[in-house]
């Protein structure tokens, strides 16, 4: 069950940084980019940011996910089952949720 979650929410995240990637790469997105305004390039970033950092949380807790993904570094390591680290998980979970929903809110209240 508990991994269930975490692949959920990889997956989740893992969604959210490929829209942020693709929607980053297309051509009219260029042009919008460079006409923004800093503060939302600020924010653009600092979504980023807040994703790829969640990203690595979800790779370094789950090693063996990050095996299956091709990347290597945790190989020496196995997920961690015990309730403290299912606790941890859970509130750095929501604290990333807190924050990326927080930045959104922000820009929302902008327009």
């Amino acid at each position: 069950m508990k991994y269930s979650y975490r692949l959920l929410a990889a997956a989740l995240i893992l969604c959210f940084a490929l829209s942020s990637m693709l929607s980053g790469t297309s051509a009219s997105s260029k042009s919008a980019s460079s006409a923004q305004s800093p503060s939302v390039e600020r924010r653009i970033q600092k979504q980023h940011d807040l994703l790829n950092e969640q990203w690595e949380y979800v790779l370094s807790t789950n090693p063996e996910f990050a095996s299956i993904l091709g990347d290597k570094r945790w190989n020496d390591k196995i997920s961690d089952a015990s309730l403290e680290a299912i606790q941890k998980d859970l509130t750095k979970t929501r604290d990333g949720t807190v924050n990326l929903t927080s930045l959104t809110d922000s820009a929302n209240k902008r327009r």
